[in-house]
């Protein structure tokens, strides 16, 4: 696995187009990476392992996001029903996903 994706101790979740003194919504912001990163390829453990250390904004913040595996695989289960409402990713969703 590690051949094929950079190992999560590795990754620091960045956030773009937000602004270190913009008004978040965490979920969203949670849910946004969440999203990323299962379609990179990831699974809820190993987003745990990268969202666990925090979502970088700007040069130099870290963002602590509510987080744990069990919100992680709502915010997965959200998300794929979130997808399958536009036909195209729903049969992407449950092929991938399974």
């Amino acid at each position: 696995m590690g051949e094929i994706l950079p190992d999560p101790g590795e990754i620091v979740a960045e956030a773009q187009n937000v602004n270190p003194g913009d008004e978040l919504n965490l979920t969203a912001l949670r849910r946004g990476k969440i999203r990323e990163l299962m379609r990179l390829g990831y699974e809820n453990h190993q987003i745990f392992l990268i969202l666990d250390k925090g979502i970088k904004i700007g040069a130099d913040k870290i963002i602590k996001v509510p987080i744990s595996e069990d919100i992680i695989k709502r915010d997965m289960e959200y998300i794929r029903q979130e997808d399958c409402r536009r036909p195209r990713l729903c049969r992407e969703a449950s092929r991938d996903f399974g």
